[in-house]
């Protein structure tokens, strides 16, 4: 009945563990695609850094003076609602669904002039993702995908196998047009790095039960694996078999007495002149007495005290050979 209860902790525990796994790797996986997307974002802005300091220190005859000033026009603190862009051909006016800071209105008409002169390239933006990848101890294979309007270049790794993780198709221009998006195919050790801490703090606690379960069954094994009786009289303590067991002091003391004997026949006068010398009811107590041992013994089969008829008690212990006890005289006949 006890193993068949430690099969069903077991089980519940191994079942919690398994479940407390699974959502540690989901949420694992969800904070692994979060960083991606923001790893990503990183290395678009830093792409879009370098390539509109050298589209503002380039020579660009073909653009008119016009739209090539946009790009060094500094950008003010407020809000607004639509951009205007001026061109030789007239000019456009685009208008946003909210309103932005001019600063991100102005990145985005900036990079619709840039898609013309300096677009985006998507090995250099896939090494840069791949940088902040890295800071973020996600490994694996990446690649980007550039796209403007119909036209659409990939990176070298532009073959992504079906297990790797797609950003959101971000839109990078004021028309929407030009957008960017990349992948990134992680394995289990990146995912087991981002797994959530409970599952650690729960497997922990699961390790230090068993340990301790693990350590006191060492113990009792131990302690089992010594075996006869032991008497420790100044602690008035029994170990059976490496067992410690309850006895009244009284019953310690006659079973000590038993246990020097041990092999011989006790007589039950000498048991009186031990314990009860002047004791009318002497014979009554002796009686009860060795029933009370016989009791703790039960247990212990291979311990026991055998009544010598006519004589008195002898003490067997681990199944020594009670014949020739029997037939030893005992002292104090």
């Amino acid at each position: 009945m006890k193993r068949r209860g430690l099969y069903i902790v077991t089980a519940l525990l191994l079942a919690a563990l398994a479940l407390t796994l699974r959502i540690s790797l989901q949420n694992g996986e969800k904070r692994i695609r979060e960083d991606a997307d923001r790893a990503f974002k990183t290395a678009v802005e830093r792409h879009y850094t370098e390539r509109i300091e050298r589209f503002r220190y380039a020579d660009h005859r073909v653009l008119s003076p016009d739209v090539e000033r946009y790009a060094s026009v500094p950008a003010f603190d407020r809000k607004i609602k639509n951009y205007t862009l001026r061109t030789p051909k007239g000019k456009t006016t685009y208008t946003f669904r909210d309103s932005l800071s001019e600063t991100k209105a102005k990145r985005l008409l900036n990079e619709y002039i840039l898609a013309g002169t300096n677009p985006v390239n998507p090995d250099k933006l896939n090494a840069l993702f791949q940088e902040q990848l890295a800071l973020l101890k996600i490994d694996g294979k990446t690649g980007t995908v550039y796209r403007n309007g119909k036209m659409r270049r990939c990176s070298r790794d532009s073959l992504p196998p079906s297990s790797a993780y797609f950003t959101p198709l971000y839109a990078l221009d004021i028309t929407g047009e030009v957008k960017a998006q990349a992948w990134v195919d992680y394995g289990f050790l990146t995912l087991w790095r981002h797994v959530d801490s409970t599952f650690y703090w729960f497997l922990s606690m699961i390790a230090a039960g068993v340990g301790g379960y693990l350590y006191i069954w060492r113990l009792r094994r131990r302690e089992r694996s010594v075996r006869g009786i032991v008497i420790d009289l100044g602690k008035q303590e029994l170990y059976v078999d490496g067992v410690q067991c309850a006895i009244p002091k009284l019953d310690l003391a006659l079973l000590n007495l038993l246990l020097e004997r041990k092999g011989e026949c006790v007589s039950r006068e000498e048991i009186k002149r031990c314990f009860w010398e002047k004791d009318e009811n002497a014979d009554e107590k002796i009686d009860t007495h060795i029933k009370m041992l016989r009791k703790i013994l039960r247990d212990f089969p291979e311990h026991r005290i055998v009544t010598v008829r006519g004589r008195g008690y002898y003490l067997v212990i681990g199944g020594s050979d009670t014949r020739r006890a029997a037939a030893r005289p005992g002292r104090g006949d």
